[in-house]
């Protein structure tokens, strides 16, 4: 991953997600992590590695199981488990873990840009798809009906998941209303593109920005249930 970001390979060049990927791959004890840090110190400044550091820490303190993993077999790329059988069966969810779903859910619907968010995302994700007592069901409902595109796009995707948990989570009765579980989600959603645009403004979408519209004007709802019953399995 250090290698993309640092060379702008399929995506935007970024020295600070680069060299916080090289700081994971040399904690882990990969050489070739340790050499790239070394040669991507003086090019870097010192907020940029302690910008970086500070995410790996936190990147880290999600993932205990990758910093197991030893230098040439990795169980893990990004945040995606690869060469591995099936996922080992575990125990049903902990109050301390539903609990902290919450919090990281809504930290990143207030702020889903903050260095934090992305490690926020990668143990929700995990959690979500291991745990064997609670169902989310994953649905784009905040794509364009044209497709345009939409630089945080991805984000708001799984925003939706992410707040559709946290309904039910918090509704354990209603663990099978789906429509109520989706409209919470498109709400995740929403509150999050809100935020992105206090800090970028110009980061519009037209189709988000009628969504606002019609959460406005009560019609939401049944615009979800339509998206619902267009697009999710």
């Amino acid at each position: 991953m250090g290698e993309l970001y640092r060379d702008g390979q399929g995506v935007t060049a970024d020295p600070t997600t680069a060299y916080m990927w090289f700081t994971i791959g040399a904690k882990m004890g990969t050489p070739e992590s340790e050499n790239a840090l070394e040669t991507m110190k003086p090019k870097c400044t010192q907020a940029q590695r302690q910008m970086a550091e500070s995410r790996a820490n936190t990147w880290i303190a999600g993932h205990a199981r990758a910093m197991e993993q030893k230098p040439g077999h990795f169980d893990y790329q990004d945040w995606t488990l690869v060469e591995r059988g099936p996922l080992p069966s575990r125990a049903p969810s902990t109050p301390d873990e539903r609990a902290y779903a919450i919090l990281l859910t809504h930290n990143i619907e207030k702020d889903p840009l903050s260095l934090d968010a992305s490690a926020a995302r990668a143990w929700l994700d995990k959690w979500w798809e291991e745990v064997p007592d609670i169902l989310v069901r994953p649905c784009n409902l905040i794509d364009a009906p044209d497709h345009e595109s939409y630089e945080y796009g991805v984000d708001l995707y799984n925003q939706v998941t992410y707040s559709e948990g946290v309904f039910i989570l918090e509704n354990p009765a209603k663990t099978t209303d789906w429509n109520a579980a989706f409209l919470a989600g498109m709400n995740g959603a929403l509150r999050a593109y809100e935020s992105i645009l206090k800090q970028k403004p110009n980061a519009r979408s037209t189709f988000l920005d009628n969504l606002l519209q019609q959460r406005a004007s009560g019609s939401l709802a049944e615009t979800t249930a339509r998206l619902v019953k267009e697009r999710c399995k």
